[in-house]
């Protein structure tokens, strides 16, 4: 296929994506309309120029921009607004006097608050605060010469700003949605998600992501002055999510999967996980009986209950031996807080995510019983269960029969949870018990199909990784493998879950039954 054809084919896949990024820096549907026209008519005109098909998002989102900035200097307004570029060293009259109309007042206060720190400083002391050029040299600890080179460039950066035509983007009235993932060997992974408690941050990191933006840039895509963007974007930068280029522009540093991104990835890998679940079904069909010989306690649950039940072990068996064979995603790089892991975001509420969470081996001591647990986004009506110790302890002494008192706090709330069952203060646990060699019988049984389910989250994996690598831009393209690697491989599983849910092989109950959760005692 030639490049013409390929860049036709890629262009196209990208036609809404184009939209939404000309909507958010237009004033109206109609102008949007237009930029994306010219946006795409340039990305098939310069179709030759694409060297290497897996670098073509960084290329084409180079070209949108390039036409945005064309768009810009056309839109400018035509009247002229001087500034006066004399600067001696004596208090000066306050810009206001140079500029008679409140539309021009307020157009220069909107220039102000767009200047960097540097700029913005230096200005309002001496137009604002009357101060000399000496008095800020002195007070800011800087040469007379620089104060005066800064209010020299600062006039200029005003003066060309009042003469631009600026419209807020649509993240200043319609944020962005942003969330953030973290995967870590520690537990400290909350400061990260505290960060993004507010809309801001994920906004800037979604506004820098394809194309590197100035404080001033950002300011007028969000609608914050710069004053208060830069002390966001220094937060940003200490926890390494967002670095400052060599041209005072700043760009996203981690992996953010937006819509088109998660949709080729669900179009790239959907068939190799609707053949697995087909697979796994055939297999505990055939199986349900030597599965329920193994005897342990819920051998003689309901025939959903069982075929969730090997599902579950059946996939998280097969997810742990892909983990094991594909260590090099788990070298994770230092944080910020000084743990390892990664980070990556969303450009979405995740609802391409079908996995809420793995809890593999919930011990309270190292080598002792333990409770698995895998959340799976179709069952949360039923499970939602995110352990802590004084949880798990009350669980395993409920299914070692120990004596609870029967006033704990902790039990009547996993009693009214559906975790434990209360007959007439005989407490049992609503999900399956296995001893050791019970689990191990349990695992051989699958063994064939365990081998089958890590060879598709493998192939599945694969997959992903090309995708990721072609959607992402080209300064973090070092992560794109391992991030994917650990996101992908998580989220296989719980697209097998969804295609078995949707094909009727599993269903989900009314009622909060546990239904991918059990006990192992050893």
């Amino acid at each position: 296929m030639d490049k013409q054809q390929v860049v036709y084919n890629k262009v196209t896949e990208c036609i809404r994506t184009i939209f939404a990024f000309s909507l958010s820096r237009t004033p109206s549907r109609e102008e949007a309309e237009d930029l994306s026209q010219e946006i795409v008519k340039e990305v098939l005109r310069s179709a030759n120029s694409l060297r290497d098909e897996q670098a073509f998002y960084g290329w084409m989102w180079g070209i949108a921009n390039n036409v945005y900035k064309c768009y810009l200097r056309k839109h400018r307004k035509i009247e002229q607004c001087d500034i006066d570029e004399n600067l001696p060293d004596t208090i000066c009259e306050m810009p206001e006097t140079v500029v008679v109309q409140n539309e021009e007042i307020n157009t220069l206060r909107r220039e102000l608050s767009l200047l960097s720190e540097d700029y913005r400083k230096v200005s309002i002391m001496y137009y604002i605060d009357d101060c000399s050029c000496k008095d800020i040299s002195q007070k800011l600890n800087l040469s007379l010469e620089m104060v005066k080179y800064l209010l020299f460039k600062s006039r200029k950066i005003l003066r060309e700003g009042m003469n631009m035509s600026r419209e807020y983007g649509e993240k200043s009235y319609n944020p962005g949605v942003f969330n953030i993932d973290v995967w870590m060997d520690e537990d400290d992974y909350m400061l990260y998600y505290n960060l993004f408690d507010r809309k801001l941050p994920g906004n800037i990191l979604l506004a820098a992501y394809y194309n590197p933006m100035t404080v001033g840039e950002l300011s007028v895509e969000l609608g914050v002055s710069a004053p208060y963007l830069e002390d966001e974007i220094k937060i940003l930068m200490k926890h390494n999510l967002i670095k400052q280029l060599h041209n005072a522009r700043y760009q996203t540093n981690i992996i953010i999967f937006t819509k088109g991104c998660e949709d080729d990835i669900y179009g790239k890998t959907s068939n190799i996980f609707a053949q697995a679940s087909e697979e796994l079904f055939e297999f505990i069909n055939k199986s349900e009986e030597r599965i329920r010989k193994v005897n342990f306690i819920g051998s003689d649950y309901s025939k959903s209950r069982i075929y969730w039940l090997a599902t579950h072990i059946a996939l998280i068996s097969a997810l742990s031996e892909a983990e094991e064979e594909m260590k090099k995603a788990e070298s994770f790089p230092t944080l910020s807080n000084g743990t390892h892991g990664y980070i990556w975001g969303y450009n979405s509420d995740k609802e391409s995510d079908f996995f809420n969470g793995i809890y593999g081996d919930c011990d309270i001591e190292p080598d002792g019983d333990y409770v698995n647990v895998c959340n799976f986004k179709i069952i949360e009506k039923c499970q939602e269960f995110h352990p802590r110790d004084p949880k798990i302890d009350i669980l395993l002494k409920v299914a070692r029969h120990e004596v609870i008192d029967d006033n704990n706090e902790i039990l009547a709330q996993l009693i009214s949870e559906g975790y434990i069952r209360n007959d007439n203060k005989k407490y049992s646990l609503n999900f399956p018990v296995f001893t050791e060699k019970q689990y191990n019988q349990f695992v051989t049984v699958m063994e064939s199909i365990i081998e089958k389910m890590k060879q598709s989250i493998k192939l599945g994996v694969l997959e992903a990784q090309k995708v990721v690598q072609n959607h992402a831009p080209a300064q973090i393209a070092d992560s794109c493998s391992a991030v994917s690697e650990i996101k992908c491989r998580n989220n296989s599983i719980g697209y097998i879950v969804k295609e078995m849910c949707d094909k009727g092989y599993l269903s989900v109950p009314d009622s909060p039954e546990k239904l991918t959760m059990y006990a192992v005692l050893k």
